[in-house]
């Protein structure tokens, strides 16, 4: 079976530190490879949708500041600003300090607060991805490159067996 952890196998009598890194990986990260047979459960569903704020928005954001369209109206506002800045410059000034002081701030409790409850939202999505992960017991035996059953336990019983069956026959036949 092709395991999900990039060629590497999860030994449980590794250090720690390597086990410790293996589960966060396998809980965190946004792709832990090919997951076509093993479907994602309404846990960890939860938790992408809360992990979207900082996996996929921040690159949406950056493919639309890089969209040629936003790039021209900046650099227009720009230019305006600074051609009347060139010719008007304390009218200008004038005019920007009133807009700034326009901007309402929000109250300090409000941003701490607003502050707090990013970071909850995003430990708790953490978490019910990990969870969710952690309860596919499949996905899990994949990422970590088990088999679902281990046919060597059984060749060595049998192996054993044998072995005891010719050393009886052995024995008798002395």
């Amino acid at each position: 079976m092709n395991n999900l952890l990039n060629g590497h196998y999860y030994q449980a009598n590794a250090f720690l530190g390597r086990r410790f890194a293996e589960h966060v990986v396998l809980g965190l990260k946004k792709n832990i490879g090919d997951r076509e047979l093993y479907p994602k459960n309404l846990l960890e569903k939860i938790g992408d949708a809360g992990l979207w704020v900082v996996e996929d928005l921040p690159g949406k954001l950056w493919r639309g500041l890089k969209d040629p369209r936003v790039v021209t109206l900046g650099l227009t506002a720009l230019a305006l600003l600074g051609a009347s800045f060139a010719f008007y410059p304390i009218t200008t000034l004038a005019l920007v300090k009133t807009a700034v002081a326009l901007i309402p701030l929000p109250p300090l409790w409000a941003v701490k607060f607003s502050a707090y409850i990013f970071t909850v939202g995003l430990i708790i999505s953490g978490a019910a991805r990990a969870q969710g992960r952690f309860f596919n017991t499949a996905l899990m035996e994949a990422f970590y490159g088990r088999p679902k059953q281990v046919p060597q336990i059984e060749e060595q019983k049998n192996d054993k067996d044998v072995k005891a069956n010719h050393v009886e026959n052995d024995i008798e036949a002395e």
